[in-house]
């Protein structure tokens, strides 16, 4: 850009900006903190998200009128979203020598926006067994648009911030990973809340985007790992995890798309017996999984776990509906019982007598279950 044209829209923004915000530091360090969330994220927030992100430091009333004043270089949509009229206002803003007090801190807000995504992913999303809990076994069906069922106990805001938590956690802390505190908060996302991140992000999408993040941010902990300055929890810790994660989501894109009892049943069984992934989730991961014992089925909850009775020989085959909502059993005396996947009540039962159930399949309607008995 030429110097005079920079040098003239300094002057203009530099005119807005004095002309707008009050003379006193309270109100400049007010508009510096909006002004730096507004620049550092990936995409458009409302008044709500920002004064949630915010962590109510400044409600959405006074957010609202904030922007209110910096009309001339700020504008907001229709939603009610907030966004930079022009990128040239952003560059402004990030440059202290023309921007001077207003300069603001773009790590200051990576390092908020960060912050807000690992809390969001680590007290507000679900669980697969809380979605099982509130909404019955039908909800871990992959539908185009199924966070609004799934978040449903929670408001318009925060089910929009988690989705973008669950779409920028990654590049945010990418972006700022030299930091202790955010290495700390990456490692215990990646031991204790990846299937929830997991769970949102296979129903909202944007894996792409994600495994790009993850690529970058394993490379920068490998060339972190090569330097004489590299910490342990970046170079190895979460380089290792970045490595695994990358990997597993990788090779199961397509599973993702089907049902949750195949993401559990089926997702972890050819990862490497090493990868962090299968040591920190396996046995999380393992319960969720109908189980034969005892002559019966082991109903899918982590919290209630009971069995469905109704079979006096071995069970030999085992099949889910796609929606989860049907379970269908055979045993060696040729007996195969239908299950309510939801409340555990015998639907119907057929026997063919002494001839083995070896397979059992439902397809994806639930309309029809397929048998194959051993007739040898």
């Amino acid at each position: 850009m030429d110097p005079s044209s920079t040098s003239s829209l300094d002057s203009l923004y530099l005119a807005i900006l004095n002309s707008s915000v009050p003379n006193d530091g309270v109100s400049l360090n007010r508009f510096k903190q909006l002004l730096e969330i507004v620049v550092a994220a990936h995409r458009p927030l409302s008044f709500e998200e920002l004064a949630i992100v915010l962590a109510k430091k400044i409600d959405a009333q006074s957010i609202q009128f904030m922007v209110t004043v910096l009309s001339g270089v700020m504008a907001v949509s229709s939603t009610s979203h907030v966004h930079i009229r022009h990128n040239t206002f952003r560059e402004f803003l990030c440059r202290r020598r023309r921007a001077g007090d207003y300069v603001v801190n773009q790590h200051a807000g990576k390092e908020a926006l960060a912050f807000f995504c690992f809390q969001s992913l680590k007290n507000e999303s679900p669980t697969m067994a809380d979605i099982f809990q509130q909404h019955g076994h039908s909800a871990i069906s992959r539908q185009p648009s199924p966070s609004r069922d799934v978040n449903t106990q929670l408001d318009g805001s925060r089910v929009s911030l988690l989705d973008y938590a669950s779409s920028y956690w990654v590049a945010h802390a990418r972006d700022v990973i030299y930091r202790p505190d955010i290495q700390t908060e990456t490692i215990v996302l990646f031991e204790s809340n990846l299937i929830r991140w997991i769970d949102l992000l296979v129903q909202k999408g944007g894996f792409g985007s994600c495994m790009t993040s993850l690529d970058q941010l394993w490379r920068t902990c490998e060339s972190a790992r090569r330097t004489m300055l590299s910490s342990q929890k970046l170079g190895d810790t979460i380089g290792d995890w970045s490595k695994d994660v990358l990997a597993f989501l990788q090779a199961n894109q397509l599973l993702f798309q089907r049902p949750g009892l195949d993401i559990y049943g089926s997702a972890l069984t050819f990862l490497s017996r090493d990868s962090r992934v299968y040591r920190h989730y396996n046995t999380v991961w393992r319960p969720r999984i109908p189980l034969i014992r005892d002559g019966g089925i082991w109903m899918l909850s982590e919290r209630h776990s009971r069995i469905l009775h109704g079979h006096e020989k071995a069970i030999k085959a085992i099949a889910v509906s796609g929606m989860g909502d049907l379970i269908a059993s055979g045993d060696t005396c040729g007996v195969v019982n239908l299950w309510n996947g939801g409340s555990g009540a015998l639907i119907t039962k057929t026997s063919q007598d002494q001839q083995k159930v070896i397979a059992l399949a439902l397809d994806p309607s639930g309309r029809r279950l397929f048998i194959a008995y051993d007739q040898s």
